[in-house]
């Protein structure tokens, strides 16, 4: 970013030029079958400066050397980035936005603050995004830290769009906003949205017909907007799907031709289809015209299932005619073939513009935002690598690691030419180069917690070591001992392993079979003492208790709620410390409301980060203990604390 640039501090005057290379660490393993070669990529940045006066030149690569050396530097680099990267906004609100903003969210205030209304930090960031929108950007994303009001931001835009688009006829304009957000989310957009823009209308719509209901109101009252709420399920579910085809039965045999065209179905060789199992798999279409082989219908009882996806129902009947499209938490739309990702991408080419917010939009590689930029419709992504180039923009942004493998067999060798065969496969890894910066920096908007310049209480994260006991160690010991063995045998077996260690030392109260993907047992725990209190559990107890009696209330994460659930005996045992307990157990779309109603009834809440890692408010608990810890997904980590 700051490549051939001159630096000038106290008389001193630098040239700079540097650049992030890609350098790889290449080991070597001995394994039980032959040998295995294990090549990792790794960025390093390395810049040479030149001292204009003395003509000195110094070359510094990696981090260890560059943070001091640059120390001093750090205003004149800010400098110059800021002359090379010219904002779009340059906080100067307009009187026009400024008027618009002055009226949102004025009945709702927090604690310690006795003004209420936009924070200056929330309205700078809606004004950036209009001013793109306004230089004719069709997409923004809005990332922000937990806690810096993005719903509110991104509904300072809607009203900011309204009032210019009101502005430029003359007289008030019908405008139709579409969130899609998770499920447990659609309550609490439908109250903010009544909160933060007076007159605005919102409604959680959970069917096509009703959408269709709630829009013509939108566009048949010009003098109230209106925002239609849809989770992400609603949005790319649909009905189902069948073959459609034309069947011409024979003496002996049964044809399949396209209901469009007639022509004959074939398979990818010209081979006409026998088999109806052909068109079960997967939808299919037509060879000669490309017409599809199947059609929407309902796989259940109409009463159980009516239901169209959202996102598609939009992109047809109301494409243009949708202002302003805001998908909340929208990382969960990074993978590449997925209904969600479908539905999101369906619901960006129906609306004119398009608000992305996210907390967190790097999922630690190149590829987490490759689909997200390419969906959204950034014209450099696009422009430079198709739909299916993500491995180039890995190769290019990203870092790999490639393993090669010899085996020693004898079926392991040409059968003609007697040469060895070797197995080499690549993969990508967390890394993400600096080029990629520049990419995104003129259609995103970053927001802190500091910039909002409010008080927060202190944040501190304190991990906390303890010994198992003397039979648990020894009960763990032995299954993480058999199961290694196995692994050095059957690397499949790899995952198995991981899963039983990382549970067993919550869990030793029951029995714990670990089983090989083909169903064999594999090894067999046995049930340790149920009435024994274990070192963790003592502890989550103690503290549980302490917290309760200084009147502060506990989040407790934990990992295996599933079929593994041990909720329960948690539950139960802090119960007999005289603790009020509640697990998560209710419905996505009650989930806020649920929480806001009984957690002034309890003292220690159990749950699942996932079911907490989008938006969820719970300010209630000043106090979150990770139980278990484990793979948890970078989302998931930084959500949990939010």
């Amino acid at each position: 970013m700051v490549n051939n640039c001159e630096l000038a501090r106290n008389g001193k005057r630098l040239l700079v030029k540097g650049r992030t290379v890609k350098v790889v660490d290449k080991r070597e393993e001995q394994t039980d079958g032959g040998a295995r070669v294990v090549e990792s990529e790794r960025l390093l940045s390395r810049i040479c400066t030149l001292d204009l006066q003395s003509g000195d030149i110094e070359t510094l690569e990696g981090e260890e050397k560059l943070k001091p050396s640059f120390a001093d530097w750090i205003e004149p680099l800010a400098q110059a980035v800021r002359e090379r990267f010219r904002p779009l906004y340059d906080f100067a609100l307009p009187e026009d936005l400024a008027r618009v903003f002055a009226g949102l969210s004025r009945d709702r205030a927090l604690p310690g603050r006795k003004e209420s209304g936009l924070f200056p930090a929330q309205a700078h960031a809606a004004a950036a995004v209009l001013e793109r929108f306004r230089q004719g950007g069709r997409f923004a994303v809005l990332v922000g830290e937990m806690g810096v009001g993005k719903t509110t931001a991104a509904l300072a835009v809607g009203a900011g769009l309204h009032a210019r688009k009101n502005a430029r006829a003359g007289r008030p304009q019908p405008f139709l906003a579409v969130v899609m957000c998770p499920t447990h989310l659609t309550a609490k957009w439908k109250r903010e949205t009544q909160e933060v823009w007076p007159g605005a209308r919102a409604e959680v719509i959970e069917s096509a017909a009703q959408l269709a209901q709630f829009a013509r109101r939108a566009l048949l009252s010009p003098g109230t907007p209106r925002v239609a709420v849809i989770s992400k399920e609603m949005a790319k579910l649909g009905p189902g799907w069948k073959p459609a085809c034309q069947v011409h039965r024979y003496d002996h045999s049964e044809a399949y031709r396209c209901p469009d065209c007639g022509s004959e179905i074939t398979d990818g060789a010209d081979v006409p289809i026998r088999n109806p199992d052909y068109l079960q798999h997967k939808p299919r279409r037509c060879a000669a015209w490309g017409a599809p082989l199947w059609q929407y219908t309902r796989r259940f009882e109409k009463d159980r299932n009516p239901r169209w996806p959202i996102g598609d129902f939009l992109a047809r009947r109301f494409r243009g005619r949708i202002d302003l499209f805001i998908s909340d938490e929208v990382h969960q739309n990074k993978s590449q073939s997925t209904d969600q990702g479908y539905a999101f991408g369906s619901l960006i080419q129906a609306a004119r513009h398009t608000l992305a917010l996210t907390g967190t939009i790097f999922g630690g590689t190149a590829s987490s935002v490759f689909f997200l930029w390419h969906r959204l419709g950034d014209t450099q992504v696009r422009g430079r690598y198709r739909w299916d180039e993500v491995q180039r923009w890995i190769e290019h942004y990203g870092v790999l690691e490639t393993i090669t493998e010899e085996k020693e067999s004898n079926n392991n060798y040409g059968a003609y030419t007697a040469n060895k065969r070797v197995s080499r496969r690549a993969r990508e890894i967390p890394g993400v180069s600096p080029a990629l910066v520049p990419l995104l920096l003129n259609s995103t908007i970053f927001v802190r917690l500091a910039d909002l310049g409010y008080k927060l209480p202190p944040y501190r994260e304190i991990p906390i070591l303890l010994d198992m006991d003397e039979n648990q160690a020894r009960d763990y010991t032995r299954l993480d001992d058999a199961l290694q063995e196995a692994v050095r045998d059957d690397h499949r077996l790899l995952s198995a392993w991981l899963q039983a260690t990382l549970g067993r030392p919550n869990a030793c109260w029951r029995d714990e079979e670990v089983t090989t993907p083909d169903g064999e047992t594999l090894y067999l725990a046995p049930a340790l003492p149920d009435d024994t209190l274990y070192p963790k559990e003592a502890w989550l107890v103690k503290h549980c208790r302490h917290e309760a009696d200084h009147g502060r209330k506990v989040l407790v994460y934990l990992r295996q709620t599933g079929t593994r659930d041990i909720q329960p005996r948690l539950s139960t045992i802090l119960e007999r410390a005289g603790l009020r307990v509640l697990r998560q157990n209710v419905d996505p779309s009650r989930r806020e409301e649920w929480v806001r109603s009984e957690a002034p009834r309890c003292d220690v809440l159990l749950c699942n980060p996932r079911l907490v890692e989008t938006g969820l408010d719970l300010l209630d608990f000043p106090r979150m203990i990770f139980y278990e810890t484990g793979l948890w997904p970078i989302f998931d980590k930084r959500d949990g604390v939010g």
